[in-house]
């Protein structure tokens, strides 16, 4: 079954281009050019050549979730996205400081000035699925005379959303994680929350929450059985694990 995932995950990742525009922060969270690879389940990413040795004891501080780009015209989803991504974000990285070996003297912190790393991100595009236009072109699909417009209606129908990300060092203003990415994660038509027009953004920010969170304890973990640091750590997986985990979550 496994390794059914991992062949329709090539099959549709063959087909998706990632420019370098893509890469380029349109928030201003970062300046570095991002990678793309498909050992990271992410649009793309940066990690820095010298690894970050944290301190015995530290904070980590989840930013409110930016969202100024897409704000106008949002104003009722926005509130609730924000809350949401706030939630999903302490409850996973809370998680990640327990399971981390390097980060077993860490905590979660609310005040911003307490913090010894920071975690902000910002979300860049947002349209809100329309399930009920999902619904119609599922049905009909079946007997539209006009190719690819069923596909059309059903892509509007699913929603948009990006986000953008970083994790800095507060006292030196380090960058020591990067990513960007778009929505993945498709409410299906027979989960009720796919009538829910939030249903797609909630089920992308809470996909990225657990994502970022694997993603540091994977790295924690090489890291503490004597690997050195994020690129090497992304250079000796296999592009097998990192399809497996586009498709897992």
């Amino acid at each position: 079954m496994r390794l059914i995932f991992v062949a329709v995950a090539c099959a549709l990742l063959t087909g998706c281009g990632i420019s370098k525009s893509d890469l380029k922060s349109e928030s201003g969270l970062y300046t570095e050019q991002l990678t793309h690879s498909t050992k990271v389940a992410l649009n793309g990413f940066w990690v820095p050549d010298e690894p970050y040795d944290p301190p015995a004891n530290g904070t980590l501080y989840v930013a409110p979730l930016r969202a100024r780009l897409v704000e106008k015209g949002h104003e009722e989803y926005v509130p609730l996205m924000r809350q949401q991504h706030h939630a999903y974000m302490k409850e996973e990285m809370g998680k990640m400081l327990k399971e981390m070996p390097l980060l077993k003297g860490w905590s979660l912190t609310d005040d911003p000035s307490k913090a010894t790393l920071r975690l902000d991100c910002e979300l860049i595009r947002f349209r809100c699925q329309r399930p009920g236009l999902r619904a119609a072109s599922n049905v009909g699909g079946w007997f539209c005379p006009i190719p690819g417009v069923s596909s059309v209606v059903s892509s509007f129908a699913e929603g948009d959303i990006c986000i953008e990300g970083t994790l800095r060092e507060v006292k030196t203003n380090r960058l020591l994680f990067a990513f960007k990415d778009a929505n993945r994660v498709k409410a299906r038509l027979y989960d009720s929350k796919a009538y829910n027009t939030g249903g797609n953004a909630d089920a992308n920010l809470r996909n990225w929450a657990k994502s970022l969170a694997r993603f540091c304890i994977m790295v924690g973990k090489f890291r503490h059985e004597g690997g050195k640091n994020a690129k090497e750590f992304i250079e000796q997986r296999s592009t097998t694990s990192g399809l497996w985990d586009r498709v897992s979550l």
